[in-house]
Order: C-alpha cells, then sequence, then structure tokens
C-alpha cells in the first residue's frame, strides 16, 4: 500500500510541476523552431569529468575530427541521438564513437570514420530532422541510433505527442523499404 501512496504522490506531485522547460544547456545550444533546439556550430564542449580537455564542434554542430567531405574509399559510421551518443561528460577520445574509430578501424581493410551527431536531451522525433539537415551531408555508409531514455521519461507526460516513424528514417535514406513501410509506426 505504501509503495502505491508512494507513486501516486509521486505522479501528482509531476504532473503539479509540469513538463520542464525545453532549454539549451547554456552556450553550446541554440533555440531552433523545427527541433526546439540544437547545437551552435562551432561551439567548445568542456567535458564534465574532465573540462581541460575541452574540443570544438564543427561547422554543421556535429561533435567530430573529420571534414564534412568523405574521403574516397573511407568507411563512415554516423551516430544520431540523445547524450549516450554526444556524450559531453568525457573527452572526444573517450567517447563511444571515437573508442570505435580506434578499435574497429585497426581490423577493417579500409580507413574508417565515425561522425557524432548526438545532442543531449535529443527524443526519437528530434532524429530525422537532424539526420536530413545535417547527417546526410558528411555521407555516412551506416547510420547508429541511440534514443529512448529521454523518450521513456517524456513519454510518461501527459502532454507528450511522440512525431516520428520508421518511414520517416527509410525516406530520409530514400530507400525502397520507405515505399514499402508507408506510415508505419
Amino acid at each position: 500500500v505504501s509503495i502505491g501512496v508512494g507513486l501516486l504522490l509521486g505522479e501528482l506531485l509531476l504532473r503539479w510541476v509540469g513538463d520542464p522547460p525545453v532549454r539549451p544547456e547554456g552556450e553550446r545550444n541554440r533555440l531552433d523552431a523545427e527541433v526546439a533546439y540544437e547545437p551552435v556550430p562551432g561551439a567548445w564542449v568542456s567535458p564534465q569529468l574532465e573540462p581541460a580537455r575541452r574540443d570544438q564542434l564543427d561547422g554543421r554542430g556535429l561533435r567530430t575530427r573529420h571534414p564534412e567531405a568523405k574521403p574516397a574509399g573511407t568507411l563512415r559510421i554516423l551516430g544520431l541521438g540523445d547524450s549516450v551518443v554526444q556524450a559531453v561528460e568525457v573527452a572526444y577520445p573517450d567517447t563511444w564513437l571515437a573508442q570505435l574509430e580506434g578499435v574497429l578501424g585497426r581490423e577493417l581493410p579500409v580507413p574508417l570514420q565515425t561522425i557524432n551527431g548526438g545532442v543531449g536531451g535529443y527524443v526519437s522525433w528530434q532524429v530525422a530532422p537532424r539526420l536530413l539537415r545535417h547527417g546526410l551531408h558528411y555521407a555516412p555508409d551506416v547510420l547508429v541510433v541511440i534514443v529512448g531514455w529521454n523518450d521513456l521519461y517524456f513519454g510518461s507526460r501527459p502532454n507528450w505527442r511522440p512525431r516520428i516513424t520508421l518511414a520517416d528514417f527509410h525516406e530520409a535514406h530514400g530507400t525502397a523499404a520507405g515505399a514499402a513501410a508507408g506510415a508505419a509506426p
């Protein structure tokens, strides 16, 4: 009974407090009419665990050390999603995408580059616009999307309305699967 009462009180408190305001994280993000906010191109990222090892976002606001133009014969992996992808808690070389590039890159017969397009706080519906606006400019061969924690939290809010389907991803890549998927969630 006490667990039920605690959950009920927690739910009432969350409803009373309401949704947290959509806020950019300091000077690293800017407000945006389509996706609420996005990283500022050229902004500095100071890792929370190692502030002295800061790095700069590129010209599209992605966290990468590679130019937009892909060298011939290079395999590119684009990571999109939330803070799990962006990983601002750690310095760039310690992000999982940079680690993947190092480990997998030693095993592949072709050069490998990873592009970090994650944005802390993003939810699933914000990923497709980020892919279309910025990600496809890097000509990725592989797309890794990691979202969920923020969807899980915001999904419990009474006014949450997700706005993305798998068809949106297929359409962004121009695949035949997009036509077959239609508007299926």
